[in-house]
Order: C-alpha cells, then sequence, then structure tokens
C-alpha cells in the first residue's frame, strides 16, 4: 500500500468540518491530520506538520481564506491547496486559481468528486475540471 495523502482541512463551520471528515475517512488512502477552524490554526499546525493536501473555505472568522492562501503560499510556495468553498463564481476562480491553487470546488460537489480532486492534486498537481477549464478560458487566462 503507497503512503496515505495527507490533509488539512480548514473550514470555520465546525458541523461541516467534523462532516467531511468522517467522509473521507471511509477512503482508505486519506489521512486527515490537520483539522482546523480558521487559517491562524493552519499556519500554526504547518509549523510541525507535514502535509499533501489543504482543503481551503474562503469566508472565514479570524483569518479568511484569502490571507491564509497568501501565507501559505509565501511561506510553503510548493503546498497544493484546493478551495472547497460555497463562493463558486468565476471572479473567485479566476483568483485563486491565477495565485496557485491545485484546483477549486463547490461545498455541494458529491464526495466522490472531493476524492477525485484530491488523488489527482496529490498525483499531478493540480485538477481543472470542464467548469473550471471554460472559466479560465472564457477569462483569457489559460
Amino acid at each position: 500500500m503507497s503512503a496515505l495523502i495527507k490533509i488539512a482541512i480548514v473550514e470555520d463551520f465546525e458541523l461541516e468540518r467534523k462532516g467531511l471528515i468522517v467522509l473521507l475517512k471511509q477512503f482508505d488512502d486519506f489521512e486527515v491530520v490537520l483539522d482546523c477552524g480558521n487559517g491562524k490554526e493552519l499556519l500554526e499546525g504547518l509549523k510541525t506538520i507535514n502535509l499533501d493536501i489543504i482543503l481551503l473555505d474562503i469566508e472565514m472568522a479570524l483569518m479568511g481564506g484569502r490571507e491564509t492562501f497568501d501565507r501559505v503560499k509565501y511561506k510553503y510556495p510548493r503546498q497544493r491547496i484546493i478551495m472547497l468553498t460555497e463562493h463558486f463564481s468565476d471572479s473567485y476562480i479566476i483568483e485563486f486559481m491565477k495565485k496557485g491553487a491545485a484546483s477549486f470546488l463547490s461545498k455541494n460537489s458529491r464526495i466522490e468528486k472531493v476524492v477525485e480532486t484530491i488523488r489527482r492534486v496529490h498525483q499531478q498537481g493540480i485538477c481543472y475540471d470542464t467548469l473550471i477549464a471554460n472559466v479560465l478560458i472564457r477569462a483569457g487566462t489559460t
């Protein structure tokens, strides 16, 4: 068996965060090693824990997703971040993909899509589905 994919979930709504952890535990190749309610907790955790993937919400108290993303990418430029948010709009997709997000998912995504995206990002470093690709093409960013 290959090494587990080490994941951090950064989401301020505890019920959503814990629910996602329960769903991801069903998959033998995943290990949620960091469970954070905001960006400050993530940055603290990154000092001591090596991660493969960060699932990051945009709208959070204390330190939101935008500031968290920028700080993580500055300190850990190779870190793979998948945006997982209810703010699934062209402007957010373009912003975060241009800044180096590995993928962008709606919180309304089925768990199978989240799992597939995590695996593809882990293997390939990035995951553009058709929707993301079309948004980036329309914006002229590809």
